[in-house]
């Protein structure tokens, strides 16, 4: 299953318009306690979130990040002229990222070609 996890109300509103027709299983939520309750409780082979989710605070808490499994996947959905976050460079971790917007293409493929480099790292 792919999680979402978008805050943005105009992302969030295009991906589950795009999103409605694809095969793949997905779970969208808008904060980082309840995709913490989706990975505790079910399999995710990839998170899709948005930078702020990932490195900032929520109500004092650490970015989702820092509270990810080393090895669970992630494709960061970044801004035009956003940075890119040093987490996207470390080694021996499974994340790459899609500029907004997008199409549901690319972002499937670099999905897919990450879920495929974290699972051959393990095999």
């Amino acid at each position: 299953m792919i999680l979402f996890v978008i805050q943005d109300g105009s992302l969030l509103n295009m991906l589950k318009r795009a999103l409605r027709d694809i095969p793949h299983p997905y779970h969208i939520v808008t904060s980082i306690q309840d995709a913490q309750e989706v990975i505790q409780s079910q399999t995710v082979h990839c998170l899709v979130l948005t930078a702020d989710v990932a490195l900032a605070a929520e109500h004092s808490e650490n970015g989702l990040l820092l509270q990810l499994p080393p090895a669970l996947p992630t494709v960061t959905l970044l801004q035009p002229g956003d940075p890119y976050p040093a987490y996207l460079y470390e080694p021996e971790t499974f994340h790459d990222w899609c500029t907004i917007p997008f199409s549901l293409d690319e972002l499937f493929a670099r999905i897919d070609r990450t879920v495929s480099r974290a699972h051959k790292s393990i095999v």
